[in-house]
């Protein structure tokens, strides 16, 4: 129990590590069955992410001259600046949402408008469930910590059916790991959160959560 949960500790820069029984209380239930199906290389895939990305939207506000490119790079750096809240309970994130995608890549910044969203409860597990807008996602959340919940599913467009993380696929299904997203989840404020996907090489992806 408590090599999985240092585990994303490191992976999320949570520090210091709790001590283990601090450490078993402060995750859902669910968390430990989650963690266990989401690939080594995924993990790996947040460790470092703030570090990251304010390194490339320093590069992006230094090469670009585009107001949309710079008013979205703001938004996002206001985002990742605001302290970072413990949940008060699982189950406050249970409801109808308003969501908006913000992205960066190697040629700007983007922010796009709020789309609706939920997330329900599935047996143990928490279900994020954003099936608007262009890019979509599904898949499974949980608590790994105070301050933060685990998100492991799948990106999927408007024109494809829903599709989950690949290890959590049907048998007989297709489980294309190029649509394969773990983020992790915030509290920024009241009834606020900020979702952050595992970077892709230069591309970042945050959305943004509110009633």
């Amino acid at each position: 129990m408590r090599l999985v949960s240092a585990l994303l500790a490191g992976l999320l820069l949570i520090s210091p590590l709790p001590a283990q029984d601090e450490a078993a209380s402060a995750h859902s239930p669910y968390y430990e069955i989650l963690i266990e199906a989401v690939y080594p290389e995924d993990r790996v895939a947040l460790m470092g992410w703030e570090a990251r990305l304010r390194k490339h939207l320093d590069q992006l506000s230094e090469e670009t001259d585009d107001p949309a490119s710079l008013d979205a790079i703001a938004e996002i750096e206001t985002l990742i600046d605001m302290p970072r809240i413990d949940f008060a309970e699982d189950r406050e994130v249970i409801g109808d949402w308003r969501v908006r995608s913000l992205q960066a890549d190697g040629l700007g910044a983007y922010a796009y408008q709020f789309f609706p969203a939920r997330i329900y409860q599935e047996a143990q597990a928490l279900v994020f469930d954003k099936n608007s807008g262009s890019q979509r996602h599904r898949g499974f959340m949980a608590r790994a910590g105070s301050d933060v919940m685990l998100f492991a599913g799948a990106l999927y467009y408007a024109y494809q059916e829903p599709r989950l993380y690949s290890a959590h696929m049907e048998p007989g299904t297709d489980p294309d790991r190029a649509y394969d997203e773990i983020a992790a989840l915030y509290k920024i404020g009241d009834a606020h959160y900020l979702m952050v996907f595992a970077p892709k090489g230069e591309r970042f992806r945050f959305y943004e959560m509110r009633r």
